[in-house]
């Protein structure tokens, strides 16, 4: 909001085509789907679409490459760039049964995804630093375990996320 109040419009709409452009990307290329652009956020979904013979089970490793991929995708666009027009990213991650499909009101028909772990996703990004990824506690144990990736994390401690009783341990994406 600041940076649209600042700019002109032209300037504004540069700024999220770039985004947008990135967003896709690293949702695309990590079999992702982008769900809903929000002003500067995105939200993408992982696990809806399967390949032949691929396994739904390796959406969570799916969604940290394509969260790692967009970092490296915004640290390079922002390069020689001044602070102003830098992208700055913070990421989000959480993993788990959510509801998907398409919602219709009125004629208008849309598909997006709802749930627990889409909310706590979305907390977790506002939670996190800029050009840092944070993830729920209990998915950051499932790929360490279960996925035995090469992906490591950190404990960030407890957080107080709106909508959520008591507090979420979360982890922050290491590398």
């Amino acid at each position: 909001t600041e940076r649209s109040l600042a700019w002109l419009p032209r300037q504004t709409i540069e700024y999220l085509e770039a985004f947008y452009g990135m967003a896709t990307k690293a949702a695309e290329d990590t079999d992702g789907f982008i769900d809903k652009f929000m002003g500067d956020g995105v939200m993408t979904l992982h696990g809806l679409r399967l390949r032949e013979g691929q396994d739904i089970c390796c959406h969570p490793v799916q969604a940290v490459e394509s969260a790692l991929k967009l970092l490296r995708l915004a640290s390079a666009f922002n390069q020689g760039k001044p602070h102003e027009l830098r992208i700055d990213l913070r990421v989000g991650i959480a993993s788990g049964e959510l509801t998907a499909g398409v919602f219709s009101n009125n004629g208008r028909m849309i598909f997006t995804a709802l749930g627990v772990r889409v909310n706590m996703a979305a907390r977790l990004q506002q939670k996190a630093e800029p050009g840092s990824v944070l993830v729920s506690h209990e998915l950051a144990e499932r790929l360490e375990k279960d996925f035995q990736s090469p992906f490591r994390f950190n404990s960030c401690g407890k957080f107080r996320l709106k909508g959520f009783a008591g507090s979420i341990v979360a982890c922050k994406l290491e590398g």
